[in-house]
This record gives C-alpha cells, structure tokens and sequence, in this order.
C-alpha cells in the first residue's frame, strides 16, 4: 500500500514538474532546458512579426532563451518577419520549414549554423543576410525557397547536399572562399540560376552539384578543382559558354554534361592546354574549343587601348589615333553583339552590363582583344 501511494507521489510531482517546465510570455511557448536556459517551443498558430527575446521571466526566474525546439514555428504560415537575438548559436531543425510567407529574417553574429531544413519552403523569403559567424549550412537548409541572391560568406567551410535546391526564383550565386566542396545538388533545379562565383578554394564538384540550371548560360571552373562529379551540370540546356581554368583535362564520365548541346558550347582553356582539351574525351565535344587570355592579350595595343580586363558593368576604351572609330563586339561564336562609334583621341565608355557573363571580341580596325565579362 505504502509503495503505491509513494508511486502516485512520484507521478504527481513528475506531472507538476513537467508542467511548470513550460510556459508563455507574448504568446511565445517556451520550454525549461537546463538551469536557467529556456527553448522556443512549438508555436505552430504564431502570425505576424516574430522577434523572439534575449531572455524571459517566469515566476520570478530570468531565462536565457538560447534555442529553437526542433520544428518550433513549423508550417507557421501566419509568420511573416523573425528576428532572432544574441543568445542563439543555432538554427534548430526545421524551424521555419514550410512558412510560406516569411519574408524578412534577421540572424545575429552569434548564429554559427543553419541547421536541417531550417527555412525549407519558405517561398516568400526572397533574401537573406548570413552572418560572418555561421560556419555551417546543412541540408536542405533553404530548399524551396524563395531566394532571388545569396552570398554565401568566407567563414563558411561546408555548405550540405542540397542546401539551395529548387530555389526557383535564385539568379545569383556567391561562394564562400573557405568552402572546398560544392556538395551533391546544393544548386540542382535552381532553373532561373545565370551567375555563380566559384573561389579557388574550390576542390571537388559533386554529384548533379548543378544539374536542371537551365538558365546557367556560362561559368568558369579554377584551376583548383579536381575532380568533377557525375551529372554535374546535367541538364544546363541554356550552357554556351564553359571556361576552364584546369591545366589538365581532368577524367569525366559523359553524363556530367548530358543534355548540354557541346556543339553550340565554347570551351576556353589555358593555351598551353589547348591541344589536350582537343582529344580529350567528353571535353573535345565541345565547340569551339579556345585558348584562355595570355599575357599577349592583355598588353596596351598601340592605337587601342582597353581596361579593365576582365570587364564587369562598363569597359573604357582609349584611341589613339586609331585607323579606325567603330567598336564591333562579337561572341566566341562570331556573332555580332555591338557597333559603336568611338571619338579619337579620346577615352570612350563602353556599357557592357547587359552583356551575359562570357568571353567577347572588342575589334577597332585591325587591333582585337579578347575579353572576358565577369
């Protein structure tokens, strides 16, 4: 009789325990963690703007409120801004998953990573700032997103499978120099995708790393990669231009470049490198395939000359008593993108931010120089 009633006592007090663990303040949930350190809880129904506080009170006891709950404002389609304080390192997982009108997200210094699914399905959040102190992105940490830009910062070392896929609406892309892998799909459907930088901190390119970026017209690969997955850029249908920059043609298998129409697809690569390229499988079905800029096409011509090289909103172009005035601009192709006339004896501007990222003819009378458009 006596161990029963001293059972009941345990649950009673284990049920008023796990009660008062919980609480709410400004129709936030959160939950005792440890000492004195509380979690966001699941807030599912939570509308508005979200600015989630440093630290709470509760029956006279000041929490720090350190943490997300896994899933804490989960399919909170309500959520429209979030604000996240000091005390957080982390975005838990999926803690935004599914908030489909989440437009805004301030992230402070503290956060060092975004963890699984973290703002997955958010197709309102069109931007985002990520902080210097995150290290880490996990997957598919903003998947399905909304996102039009990211830049990804340099204190980032390792960016997980699929972190970026199927963001519709992404057209530009910056890599963090202290990354060496771009991992399985990170980019992979991102269909509207035209710019990305990839650093020379870059070593491997994974599977499908870039697969279904239709819109991916060119992009240049450093020197320091050194191996190239299957289906890399699998499906990169709207592909013209590939520049590059590995001296020698590293083994790929054919699927890296299916459905990308190599004919119609210049290859630029280092001009000692020229003559590999050219018999090298999957590479030499490439066409053209040309030499990278040397010395010799960056030197100061005598009647003509032109910086900056490579080129990115506007090129400056100086006469001398040029020959000639008129400007032709035409792709590796030989197409005919621009004419201009020029002043003599003068420093002409040439606006050449609509130009898609690529390797240009700049032609005045006799003298042509190669220029990239970065």
């Amino acid at each position: 009789m006596l161990n029963k009633i001293y059972f009941s006592l345990i649950c009673i007090f284990t049920l008023v325990s796990l009660t008062a663990q919980t609480f709410t303040i400004d129709g936030i949930n959160y939950t005792v963690t440890a000492g004195e350190n509380v979690q966001v809880a699941a807030n599912n129904c939570y509308t508005g703007a979200l600015i989630v506080p440093s630290n709470v009170t509760n029956n006279g006891i000041t929490y720090s409120v350190n943490s997300f709950a896994v899933g804490a404002f989960r399919d909170c389609v309500g959520l429209t801004s979030v604000t996240i304080p000091t005390t957080m390192n982390s975005i838990e997982f999926l803690t935004f998953l599914g908030c489909t009108n989440l437009s805004s997200v301030t992230i402070p210094n503290s956060v060092t990573s975004i963890r699984t699914a973290a703002f997955s399905g958010c197709t309102s959040l069109t931007s985002i700032s990520i902080p210097h102190s995150v290290t880490t992105i996990e997957h598919p940490a903003f998947s399905d997103s909304g996102l039009t830009s990211i830049t990804i910062p340099d204190t980032v070392i390792s960016v997980y499978d699929a972190a970026f896929r199927n963001c519709n609406n992404l057209t530009t892309v910056v890599l963090s120099n202290s990354m060496s892998v771009i991992s399985n799909e990170t980019f992979s459907n991102c269909k509207k995708l035209t710019s990305v930088t990839i650093p020379n901190s870059i070593k491997g390119i994974s599977l499908g790393a870039f697969s279904y970026c239709s819109s991916l017209s060119t992009i240049k690969i450093p020197s320091s990669v050194t191996s190239i997955g299957n289906y890399v850029f699998y499906g990169c249908t709207g592909l013209t231009s590939l520049i590059c920059d590995i001296a020698i043609p590293l083994t790929i298998d054919s699927n890296v470049f299916f459905n990308v129409n190599q004919s119609a697809c210049s290859l630029i690569v280092p001009e000692t490198s020229l003559n590999s390229y050219k018999i090298a499988p999957v590479w030499m079905n490439f066409n053209p395939i040309q030499s990278s800029l040397s010395t010799n096409d960056f030197k100061i011509q005598k009647n003509v000359i032109l910086f900056p090289n490579p080129v990115h909103n506007e090129a400056v172009l100086e006469l001398k008593n040029s020959d000639s005035s008129q400007l032709e601009v035409s792709d590796m192709n030989g197409k005919l993108i621009l004419k201009k006339s020029l002043i003599n004896n003068s420093k002409n501007t040439i606006d050449t931010s609509n130009l898609p990222k690529g390797v240009y003819l700049f032609k005045v009378g006799k003298s042509v120089t190669k220029v990239i458009k970065d």
